[in-house]
């Protein structure tokens, strides 16, 4: 249900979403934007490194340390996010669980990023990352780490580990085992679909923020005031102002640009990601945006800022670079029966299709490729040289990605002579082994298909982050509206502090808002959500979530225990430099004895 303060809002931000509907469909008919997007193919590389990139992401995310202490709050600190007021106190926390699901967490996130049933373990990395992740969202502040929760479940409806993957290489040994080669996968709809969803729901996390700051504000958005006093509060809770952020502070023009570069990005963003040209200049000015905050800010936005791998050509970067250095194609002229398997992973690997192997009409399993020969292996460069032995295993080398930070030693002039013997040594064994050359085929890669399953769930996330986004619903969980920073910021801030008697009648006085002590254990932003609705009384059980603040900032310092302590909502005046310059109102929010539950 969306509040009633913004409704005439609302009205604006779907006329914005309109407006911009119109222009997608004035694209698509002028340049057919949407039609060239969805008709985009792509190669198994990139999905594979986003596999690899928003997994690490997600692991990182989550804390053990964080988890347990989040499953042993009490219960009376509890905020559901949107949507979760009934099924907030059914959810599991205890420790034990917690340490238990973490360390599966762990493993199958492991499994995804090396590939091993990969989709399978992205599924359960996915699976229990939520169930993790929902844990600290309860109380209060929600963490906008969605996009990590629903791009790893549709990493596992995806082909994404047809290379760069334990997968991949298993695959390929066995196929080699049955005498066939297998050809390297080539560009497919299937590569591409769950990068492009991915790129939607970005687009969609940056569009309804700058919507709505847009239609609740206005020109007001862009005043100096605003970005100075949204800047002063964040400086405020940091315990450390950098150079830079004193600078910007008081420099009218860098805030006002900082002010209408923001809505610019957020809105454009999701038009500037259809088009091939203009992706990468989107993705740079999404990491110059989110490095300035976090210059600026201390919002970083790392685990959004590491999704980008999806925007980036992998192919064309690496393309670039073994043009630098000179890498051009080789043709495998002739392998045996034990080098088979070897050359089905390195095509698994083939990202920039440098190797090709010399296939006949006729019949793949020719003289010309099994001929018993002494050298083996045998390769021609794009200029003409025919390389056999291990210098044609060095030549495939130097074209395999991965392979190329060894490349330099395995090709060093003693490692060149011992890698020959050996390579001599293991041929002299093969020659006396017969290959039937009958039983030998090519396997043409078949192009992946895209599952009906993946395309219900992906339709529901953009769906469900559409919704998100006209009901400005920032605090919800896992599906959400990203922070807005819809509302005029003033020179006020609000603080909580307490006076606390023990029994031996020692007074102790002590602001507890922006605790760095206790900002140690619990997150700062959530530590400070709960305060802050403490002070808003706008939560049940507010004594009791009084007693159970001021337990946690006892045990934080290990004081004895209190006898009495009365809580304090103090408003303060912020200066031009950030710091506090006066009280404006100070008024006693609760009072508290040993007998409501004082530890």
């Amino acid at each position: 249900m969306i509040r009633s303060d913004l409704i005439v809002p609302l009205i604006n931000v779907l006329l914005l979403a309109l407006a911009a509907f119109i222009v997608l469909l004035a694209a698509e008919r002028r340049w057919k934007l949407l039609s060239s997007f969805r008709a985009e193919t792509g190669p198994p590389l990139h999905l594979a490194l986003a596999r690899v990139v928003i997994i690490s992401a997600l692991l990182s995310k989550v804390s053990l340390r964080q988890e347990i202490l989040y499953s042993t709050l009490d219960k009376s600190l509890v905020v559901p996010p949107v949507g979760w007021s009934h099924l907030a106190p059914h959810i599991p926390r205890n420790p034990d669980l917690v340490t238990i699901l973490y360390g599966l967490f762990v493993f199958f996130g492991v499994l995804a990023i090396v590939g091993l049933f990969g989709r399978l373990a992205c599924l359960l990395t996915s699976a229990l990352g939520f169930y993790l992740l929902t844990l600290p969202q309860l109380f209060g502040k929600i963490n906008h780490d969605h996009n990590l929760i629903l791009f790893g479940f549709l990493l596992a409806l995806s082909s994404c580990c047809d290379t760069l993957s334990v997968d991949a290489i298993r695959g390929a040994i066995k196929a080699g085992r049955r005498g066939t080669y297998t050809s390297a996968p080539k560009d497919s709809l299937a590569y591409a679909d769950p990068l492009k969803a991915m790129m939607v729901l970005m687009g969609l996390i940056y569009f309804f923020p700058g919507a709505w700051k847009v239609a609740r504000l206005g020109f007001e958005w862009f005043s100096v005031d605003n970005m100075r006093w949204t800047m002063a509060k964040k400086l405020f809770q940091s315990p450390h102002v950098t150079f830079v952020q004193e600078w910007a502070i008081h420099h009218p023009l860098a805030l006002l640009g900082g002010a209408v570069f923001t809505p610019l990005f957020e809105l454009g963003f999701i038009f500037a990601i259809f088009s091939r040209r203009t992706r990468a200049f989107a993705a740079a000015c999404g990491l110059m945006f989110h490095n300035a905050i976090g210059l600026l800010l201390n919002i970083p936005f790392v685990g959004l800022q590491l999704c980008y791998v999806i925007f980036i050509d992998w192919t064309r970067v690496l393309a670039w670079i073994a043009a630098q250095w000179k890498i051009g194609r080789i043709t495998v002229l002739r392998f045996g029966q034990s080098e088979l398997p070897a050359l089905n992973i390195l095509s698994k690997f083939d990202w920039l299709d440098l190797v090709s192997v010399e296939t006949p009409a006729a019949s793949f399993a020719s003289e010309l490729l099994l001929a018993p020969d002494r050298n083996g292996l045998t390769v021609v460069d794009d200029s003409g040289i025919n390389l056999s032995g291990y210098e044609a295993c060095l030549s495939i080398m130097k074209r395999i990605v991965c392979l190329w930070p060894i490349y330099p030693i395995l090709s060093s002039k003693i490692l060149r002579k011992i890698g020959a013997s050996i390579y001599e040594h293991f041929q002299h064994a093969r020659e006396n082994r017969n290959f039937d050359a009958g039983r030998a085929s090519l396997n043409l890669p078949s192009d992946p298909r895209i599952g009906i399953l993946f395309r219900i769930v992906s339709g529901t996330f953009v769906l469900g982050m559409i919704l998100a986004g006209l009901t400005h619903s920032v605090n919800a969980w896992p599906i959400a509206c990203y922070p807005t920073f819809d509302h005029l910021e003033s020179n006020l801030v609000i603080e909580l502090s307490a006076r606390a008697t023990d029994d031996s009648g020692q007074v102790y006085d002590q602001t507890l808002s922006f605790d760095p002590k206790i900002e140690a254990n619990l997150s700062p932003e959530r530590y400070d959500a709960m305060l802050a609705s403490l002070m808003s009384q706008d939560v049940p059980d507010s004594r009791q979530r009084a007693v159970a603040l001021v337990n946690i900032w006892r045990q934080a310092y290990n004081y004895p225990e209190f006898k009495e302590v009365t809580l304090y909502s103090c408003t303060y005046a912020l200066d031009a430099d950030g710091k506090l310059s006066r009280l404006i109102d100070n008024r006693e929010i609760s009072h508290l004895e040993r007998r409501d539950g004082l530890q």
